[in-house]
C-alpha cells in the first residue's frame, strides 16, 4: 500500500508540475539556486523524471531503481527547503505545481522527512525480499 501511495504521489506531482512547465520555472527561480539554462532545463525534466518514477513504483517495475530515485529526488528536495529557510526566503514548494500554495516549512520538512522514511522502510523490505530469495534456492 505505501508502495502504491508513494508512487502516486510522485506521478500526481509530476503531471501537475507537467501541465504547465512555465510555472514551475517561476517556483524554481524562487528557490535562487539554479540560474538559466539550467533552471529551465529542470522545469521541463523534472516532472517526466516523477512521472516515470511514479509509474514504476506503482507497477513495481524497476522497483529498487526507482526506489533510489524516489529518495535521491526527495533528498535533494528536501536540500532546497531547507537552503530557502536558512537564507529567509519566502517559497512556494513547488511539489504540486503550486496547488497547495505556501506551506510552512514544519509542514514541508515533516512531509518530506515521512516520503523519505516510507522510501527507506520500502528498501529495507525489498534488500529483505531479495536475500529471502538467494538463500532459499527453488
Amino acid at each position: 500500500m505505501l508502495r502504491v501511495a508513494l508512487g502516486l504521489i510522485f506521478l500526481s506531482a509530476g503531471i501537475l508540475k507537467g501541465i504547465d512547465p512555465g510555472r514551475f520555472l517561476i517556483v524554481i527561480r524562487s528557490y535562487q539556486l539554479l540560474d538559466d539554462p539550467w533552471a529551465a532545463l529542470l522545469a521541463v525534466s523534472l516532472p517526466w523524471l516523477e512521472i516515470l518514477t511514479g509509474l514504476c513504483l506503482v507497477l513495481r517495475r524497476f522497483y529498487d531503481a526507482a526506489l533510489v530515485l524516489s529518495g535521491g529526488m526527495l533528498t535533494i528536495f528536501l536540500s532546497a527547503i531547507l537552503s530557502g529557510l536558512s537564507r529567509g526566503l519566502e517559497i512556494d514548494c513547488g511539489c504540486f505545481a503550486g496547488a497547495t500554495g505556501k506551506e510552512s516549512y514544519i509542514y514541508l520538512i515533516t512531509r518530506d522527512l515521512l516520503l523519505l522514511l516510507i522510501v527507506a522502510g520500502l528498501l529495507r523490505d525489498a534488500r529483505r525480499s531479495f536475500s529471502r530469495k538467494i538463500q532459499t534456492p527453488e
